[in-house]
């Protein structure tokens, strides 16, 4: 999805307002199935409200950020995805809020096990972002 206007007849002013609130509801929808889905594995439910603003706000945060990178470049890119996944990931694992995604098989790879932990999320959750990006079509 590109927030970007065409590029018709010379530059065009970036849509910074469509460009944030057109996450809004996506943002909702895929922190409740998210939520719904901590919760089928037995998270608590006084928890919900709480991880149900984690999972809804990550979700917006991680489209949001990719407004100014698309603005300046002109174009969607996969490097977008990566940027705002690995920042997400490096300042979720950094602050305790999130955990990394494999970290104990990583952990057997000698140079990953000396890497600080929020530097393996950034590299985790970046690639995740970036492979999500390219499978849903946008390029370098």
């Amino acid at each position: 999805m590109s927030w970007a206007s065409p590029n018709r007849g010379g530059p065009q002013p970036f849509n910074y307002t469509r460009c944030l609130t057109q996450p809004v509801p996506t943002a909702i929808i895929g922190g409740g199935i998210f939520t719904s889905f901590s919760l089928a594995q037995g998270a608590p439910v006084r928890l919900f409200p709480r991880m149900f603003a984690m999972n809804a706000g990550g979700l917006y945060l991680y489209n949001a950020m990719q407004c100014p990178m698309e603005a300046l470049q002109g174009r969607p890119s996969v490097l977008h995805n990566v940027l705002a996944g690995g920042t997400l990931g490096y300042l979720g694992v950094e602050r305790g809020f999130i955990g990394v995604p494999m970290y104990g098989a990583l952990m057997s790879v000698r140079a990953i096990a000396r890497t600080p932990p929020a530097l393996v999320g950034f590299a985790v959750y970046g690639g995740l972002c970036g492979l999500l990006g390219s499978l849903g079509g946008k390029t370098l």
